[in-house]
């Protein structure tokens, strides 16, 4: 048995929904969710976002497993990477004990990215889109027979 015939009949029982030729407004928003509920409510809007898409009809385990896996909290590493230099600034307050005074001195430390941080600065842009195009093209796409 072929490759081609054992998947043919590892599908011949599976059926989908019928699905319009514009993505529903729940799977606009699940996608939507995906990509942005990270950076609303940190973790907590992705991991929701994900539970709306495992449920959804509209996708195949396959597209689900690859939404899923492109889009792990969508923008919030890209998010977090582009504020990492906020955090490395950092005051020291002092207080003398007698005269009551403050001062107060503040680093600031220059922040380079290296070329290989870069390049995952760059993957953390572009996966999240590639799997949020993905799971477009199919909420938009009529259901294909398998025959």
């Amino acid at each position: 048995m072929s490759l081609r015939q054992w998947i043919r009949d590892q599908n011949a029982g599976v059926q989908r929904p019928p699905s319009p030729t514009s993505a529903k407004g729940a799977d606009i928003f699940t996608i939507a969710g995906l990509l942005l509920g990270g950076l609303i409510v940190p973790a907590l809007g992705w991991l929701i976002a994900l539970g709306l898409l495992l449920k959804s009809p509209t996708w195949t385990t396959r597209e689900k497993i690859q939404g899923a896996l492109l889009l792990p909290f969508g923008f919030l590493p890209f998010a977090l990477a582009l504020a990492l230099p906020l955090f490395l600034s950092h005051c020291i307050t002092s207080t003398h004990l007698v005269t009551k005074s403050t001062i107060a001195a503040c680093a600031n430390h220059t922040f380079h990215f290296n070329i290989a941080e870069i390049a995952a600065l760059i993957l953390t842009l572009i996966l999240p889109l590639v799997g949020a195009s993905i799971l477009y093209r199919r909420a938009r796409q009529q259901p294909v027979e398998i025959s």
